[in-house]
């Protein structure tokens, strides 16, 4: 007996209802952080990305670890030796 493989009446989901909510909900939140906050917290340039302070998984939605940064900050915040050091001093990276 020959197998055929299944197949799927509906595409699935790329993410689950629970995370597309969490995103929604981030999505606006990040929309009214940087309205309030144009300005990158590090350089002072037109802010463009909000970083989080205490990582993403379970803070993703605290407003609180949030920090209006620019694209340049926030890149040389995470991938520079040096702005990573200055991060942990001065709280920009708190885990």
């Amino acid at each position: 007996m020959k197998r055929t493989p299944l197949k799927r009446k509906t595409a699935m989901r790329r993410v689950s209802k629970k995370q597309a909510e969490r995103n929604h909900i981030y999505s606006e939140q990040r929309k009214e952080y940087l309205a309030v906050h144009p300005f990158c917290e590090i350089c002072g340039r037109q802010a463009t990305d909000i970083h989080h302070k205490a990582g993403r998984g379970s803070k993703t939605n605290d407003v609180s670890t949030f920090c209006a940064l620019c694209r340049k900050c926030h890149d040389w915040l995470h991938f520079t030796s040096e702005g990573k050091k200055y991060g942990k001093e001065h709280g920009y990276l708190i885990k």
